[in-house]
């Protein structure tokens, strides 16, 4: 309720009737081509949009050249390979909005495919919201960890064992006084 989703369209160029100034580099935020800016940033928000089709196609969304050993590597890395091997792999069906799964499945086959795209920036919005704190650590551990990659991660609640993987967090009142 005090602008965290707002900040988040604002970053990937989804909102752009803001007021003030919003700068990447020397660039002002509503000046940079959307396309252009979503090759280098992956939004992922606690609703995750899914189609219906299998989850190979929901994994390759703009990206053909994947392979299925990468699909393979990053659902192992959400911890989702395991429970698709017991249905029809890469050729799961899902359902609109991918209906046939938990919100927790959902949500990582969201970073899945967020993890496909291989962004330097993550802008995440309220995604443990349909994780538990154990898959939630296992999720996003190896991103926040990752030296090439940035995450701004909106968040209600920061498990205590992902704090340690944090460089900076700032609480929506400091927001003010941010350059």
């Amino acid at each position: 309720g005090c602008g965290k989703s707002t900040i988040a369209s604002i970053l990937t160029g989804r909102n752009k009737g803001y007021d003030g100034s919003v700068k990447i580099g020397n660039d002002e935020l509503n000046t940079i081509q959307e396309a252009s800016l979503m090759r280098h940033v992956t939004y992922i928000s606690h609703q995750a949009h899914l189609f219906k089709g299998t989850v190979r196609d929901n994994l390759r969304m703009g990206r053909a050249d994947a392979t299925d050993e990468l699909l393979w590597d990053v659902l192992n890395r959400v911890n989702l390979a395991e429970f698709l091997r017991t249905e029809k792999g890469l050729d799961t069906a899902l359902n609109e909005r991918g209906s046939n799964l938990s919100g927790g499945q959902l949500q990582r086959i969201a970073f899945a495919r967020g993890l496909i795209k291989q962004p330097k920036v993550f802008l995440l919005d309220e995604v443990s919201s349909n994780l538990d704190e154990k898959t939630t650590i296992e999720v996003l551990k190896p991103i926040l960890e990752d030296k090439n990659v940035t995450v701004l991660w909106v968040t209600h609640h920061l498990p205590e064992a992902l704090k340690e993987t944090i460089d900076q967090t700032i609480q929506m009142s400091e927001l003010n006084h941010v350059n």
